[in-house]
């Protein structure tokens, strides 16, 4: 008996298989034999450098050996995988994004930016040092310790310490453009100078209203909005109101010594009964 095959069938499992084969090559894993630049093919063990974006590929850095992160690079695939032990550092503007995979390691992240859009995954548990640190559309939960020396911005999702460490450099912002700062264990030092600046949507005071240097405080969310106090607000450097509402909320705003007051645009403020704003002696109000 002759057997025939149909054409579309064998086209179909030949085009499947080469999709599976595409899929296991395209696959790599790319360890640092060496320090160098991580564009430099002799950076790694068998002379080939990863691609700036890690999407299915593993990239290793291990203890002992630094990396310096001569472009931009983003980790986005749920197969890549990013794990430092050692370190990875950026010697110009150069950003690591972190989207989708898995970050781990235990070493050393010193970079200009970083952008933290992972909700599952992030199992990094060294330090991670930035002049400019992004949460954006996720809740991100940090075991990590993390210092922002200039720009702490949450942008529509809650940073949640876990454990690990929160730090603030000194003259550093939190900008909250709908985002949130939690506490699930780890320590939040808030000790240096640093300002808030609310912006973008109606958001509740948090944490960020908490920590002994914190200074400025300015209100600049569009109109129609409102920044509502949960806590008392101490102002030992300048409330600025530019736009929107700040809601008292039965809460009281005391100007410290050192404080002082500015508004403009259609800045304005809702304050109902219990509520006080208070003027200390030496303040500039």
């Amino acid at each position: 008996m002759k057997i025939s095959t149909c054409p579309f069938l064998k086209t179909t499992v030949l085009a499947g298989a080469m999709l599976a084969m595409g899929t296991t090559t395209n696959a790599a894993t790319f360890t640092a034999l060496t320090s160098g630049n991580f564009s430099a093919g002799a950076t790694w063990i068998g002379g080939i450098a990863p691609s700036f974006l890690v999407a299915t590929d593993i990239v290793v850095i291990p203890s002992g050996i630094t990396v310096t992160l001569d472009n931009s690079a983003t980790l986005n695939g749920t197969l890549g995988s990013l794990n430092v032990d050692g370190s990875l550092v950026s010697s110009n503007a150069s950003h690591l994004t972190i989207n989708t995979g898995t970050f781990s390691g235990a070493g050393n992240i010193s970079v200009d930016s970083l952008a933290l859009m992972i909700s599952s995954g992030f199992n990094y548990t060294g330090t991670i040092t930035a002049r400019a640190i992004s949460t954006t559309g996720a809740t991100v939960g940090s075991n990590a310790n993390i210092t922002a020396n200039s720009l702490l911005d949450l942008q529509g999702s809650s940073l949640n310490v876990n454990s690990g460490t929160l730090t603030l450099g000194t003259g550093a912002t939190i900008r909250r453009s709908g985002g949130s700062l939690s506490n699930g264990g780890g320590t939040i030092v808030l000790t240096n100078n640093y300002h808030v600046h609310y912006t973008s949507t109606s958001s509740n005071t948090g944490l960020e209203l908490n920590g002994s240097g914190l200074s400025d405080i300015t209100i600049d969310v569009p109109s129609g909005n409102t920044v509502t106090l949960t806590s008392d607000m101490y102002v030992k450097g300048m409330l600025t109101l530019t736009s929107g509402m700040l809601s008292l909320n039965n809460r009281n705003v005391t100007f410290m010594s050192t404080g002082n007051f500015a508004a403009s645009g259609t800045g304005e403020i809702e304050a109902t009964t219990p509520s006080n704003i208070i003027i200390m002696s030496g303040s500039n109000f």
